[in-house]
């Protein structure tokens, strides 16, 4: 990672040893690893970066009586995607 960042051994030494780095080098070990400043900080719990500007999304999805628009931030994709997966292991064995 290191070598892709162009960073030197330093900067993964000084965050061994407790010692600051500079902030352009955590901004990039951050985009790199898709995690929030905040995280690796561990300010938060929550990896996922704060994208306020996100666009987003619109999906074609098949309805009743044809195909419909809809259209999801990031938050809302992620939460829909919770729910599929948490949908795809439940056993269903309340529904009998």
């Amino acid at each position: 990672m290191l070598l892709k960042l162009d960073l030197g051994s330093n900067t993964m030494s000084n965050m061994r040893h407790g010692r600051m780095i500079v902030t352009d080098s955590l901004a990039k070990i951050a985009d790199y690893l898709d995690y929030s400043v905040d995280y690796l900080l561990s300010r938060t719990d929550v990896p996922e970066v704060n994208r306020g500007n996100e666009e987003p999304v619109v999906y074609k999805v098949a309805a009743r009586g044809g195909e419909k628009e809809i259209t999801l931030t990031a938050a809302q994709r992620k939460e829909l995607a919770k729910i599929i997966e948490e949908s795809q292991n439940d056993d269903n064995s309340d529904l009998f």
